[in-house]
Parts: C-alpha cells; sequence; structure tokens
C-alpha cells in the first residue's frame, strides 16, 4: 500500500524532461497525502505533459480510494478500462510504509536516490482529475514491513513505457532502499 510519498521541489526540473510549470499551480511538494493535489504526467499527443490532480477517486459511499493493484486493474469495475487509456506517471523522491506490527515508519527509495515515478492511473471525477497509485506485491525487504508496495518506475524510460500502455515490470529487489525513522532510526541494507 502507499499512503504517503515525498517529492522535493528541486527535483522538478525532470532533467530538463518537461516544464513542470505548464501543469498550472496548487501542487503538494515535499510529503503529498491523499486528498492532496499533486503533479502527474500523462501522455497527450504522444508527449509527456504535466497535470495537477487530486489523489484518491472518491466513491458513491463516501469512501475514498487511493491505491489499485496491478494484478486486478483491467478486472475491477472502477478501474476498469483507465488501465489501457488513462494512465498517469507521479514524480517521487520516496514513498513512506509503516510496519503493521508496531506503526514503524520507513523511508522507501532507490538506492541510486533521485527521482523515481509511482504508477497511476487517473480519472475525470465529480472533484476534477483524480487518480490512484497503482500497488504490486511487495520486493523481498518490503516484505517484512507491509504486503503492498507501489509499482515503481525508476526512470524516465520506464515512465513513459507505462504511459504508453506497456506492462511495467514489478520493481527489482536490487533497485530499493530502505531506512527506519523516528525513534528506532534502524538503516536495513539489502
Amino acid at each position: 500500500m502507499c499512503g504517503r510519498y515525498f517529492i522535493e521541489s528541486d527535483a522538478l526540473d525532470f532533467d530538463g524532461y518537461l516544464d513542470w510549470e505548464d501543469a498550472g499551480e496548487g501542487f503538494t511538494t515535499g510529503d503529498v497525502n491523499p486528498g492532496d493535489n499533486a503533479l502527474a504526467l500523462v501522455e497527450q499527443d504522444s508527449q509527456a505533459v504535466p497535470r495537477v490532480m487530486r489523489w484518491g477517486f472518491g466513491g458513491q459511499s463516501g469512501k475514498t480510494i487511493i491505491n489499485a493493484r496491478v494484478e486486478t486493474i483491467g478486472e475491477k469495475l472502477m478501474f476498469k478500462g483507465l488501465e489501457k487509456r488513462q494512465r498517469c506517471v507521479l514524480p517521487a523522491s520516496r514513498y513512506y510504509e509503516w510496519r503493521r506490527a508496531d506503526g514503524q515508519k520507513y523511508d522507501v527509495g532507490m538506492k541510486e536516490g533521485g527521482l523515481f515515478y509511482l504508477a497511476g492511473l487517473y480519472r475525470i471525477g465529480e472533484r476534477g482529475n483524480e487518480f490512484v497509485v497503482v500497488t504490486q506485491p511487495p520486493v523481498e525487504q518490503i516484505q517484512r514491513i507491509h504486503d503492498r508496495m507501489p509499482l515503481i518506475l525508476p526512470d524516465r524510460a520506464a515512465a513513459e513505457a507505462w504511459l504508453r500502455g506497456s506492462d511495467a515490470r514489478f520493481t527489482q529487489n536490487e533497485a530499493v532502499s530502505v531506512r527506519a525513522e523516528g525513534s528506532e532510526q534502524l538503516t536495513m541494507s539489502f
């Protein structure tokens, strides 16, 4: 599961990839939480373009859905069809996960550091553009913490492939760095 991620504002130059200011105003940098407006990239005319979107699909029951399982996005009514034509990617510097057993917070990012992307789906809902983060089964390092993790796209090429509709490979073990935060301050090396 992914319930919070972090994007450093100075990482948004995307190595000259695009001008994020084209997205407009009002998106969150730093900690991004469900319900926040965040920067997403979508494909338009074979180009990745930035859009501001709200994190979470509002449901009829009043419940907000923030994640979608990659294994079932083609089957679930809420997501059916979006996996083919309404994909997005979310730039991130890291994401956070909490161990269920004791609530210990972990910071998860790329071993090499820097920007990566979370795979997502979007739709135009009652509240405007909304997105969910696509999740996958966890890599070995994350299994000790949680039973799900975001589908991480490690670089621009992987992000562009996701936007074009290709099946993304699951996140690889060797790409992920996990560090405990808070009073425990453990460093987990994998």
